[in-house]
């Protein structure tokens, strides 16, 4: 990722070639990219050694050449058309120091950036860090993993591509003089946000709402037994039914 280091993305035919995928693609295709750089930016030792990546450059820390730099290429990717839905991939750990690698930079400091431009710009995250973490004997240089190692990954990715928005239901108490408030709020672990809310009586469709706080008054509910459910669409386009919630209308007294 880093402009600086040695082997940049930046220059690499395959960086432009994940490009000319997405513009070929066609004006209506619906592309998803997943950005998982960091492992050759961790290089952190003796030039003796290898190349020293994670440095400080004309008083410029690593960390925020990185996040300048990962900011670019975010901002790059969503300029294509069409417009590609961007995954931030956590990268795999690394189990040696051979070529100057430091899992401690990955871990400390590239993930914590990473998650903090998801949240900033609202993006889903692959966590194949946590997914690689605790299987050394499936990289058997401690860099690069062999056939398990990939399909670990690979099923991973599965996963992050068809994640759904993470989202609950809540419901106010209901009384037959006074409407039910449901509200709809993505959990804040989850850095997309909601693009909008279709609350559900009854298993019947209600009413739509398009913008924050998602929380609408519901029409006045007969006396009786009701449930209560949402279908959330978050700005990727993933959705979900959320949890169903059932109300009781006691009959006034």
């Amino acid at each position: 990722m880093l402009r600086d280091g040695n082997f940049p993305i930046w220059v690499d035919p395959a960086y432009r070639g994940a490009k000319e995928f997405v513009t070929t693609a066609g004006p209506d295709a619906v592309v998803d990219v997943v950005i998982m750089l960091g492992t050759n930016d961790s290089k952190n030792g003796p030039l003796t050694v290898d190349a020293n990546n994670w440095r400080t450059v004309d008083g410029i820390s690593a960390g925020a050449r990185f996040r300048a730099a990962y900011r670019d290429m975010i901002a790059e990717l969503q300029a294509l058309t069409p417009r590609p839905v961007v995954y931030l991939a956590l990268p795999p750990p690394v189990y040696t120091v051979m070529y100057n690698l430091s899992d401690r930079v990955i871990r400390s400091e590239q993930v914590p950036i990473i998650r903090a431009l998801a949240a900033e710009h609202g993006l889903p995250i692959i966590d194949v860090y946590a997914a690689l973490t605790g299987v050394p004997d499936e990289f058997p240089d401690g860099v690069h993993p062999n056939d398990a190692g990939y399909e670990r990954i690979a099923e991973t990715m599965e996963r992050g591509l068809n994640r759904v928005p993470v989202a609950s239901l809540t419901v106010a108490p209901a009384a037959p003089d006074s409407p039910t408030i449901a509200t709809a709020i993505s959990q804040p672990h989850d850095p997309v946000p909601l693009e909008k809310v279709t609350f559900i009586i009854d298993g019947a469709p209600n009413v739509t709402v398009a913008s924050a706080p998602f929380t609408v008054s519901l029409p006045q509910l007969t006396v009786g037994d009701h449930t209560l459910a949402a279908r959330v669409v978050d700005t990727t386009g993933a959705s979900r039914l959320t949890n169903e919630v059932r109300v009781t209308i006691a009959p006034p007294k």
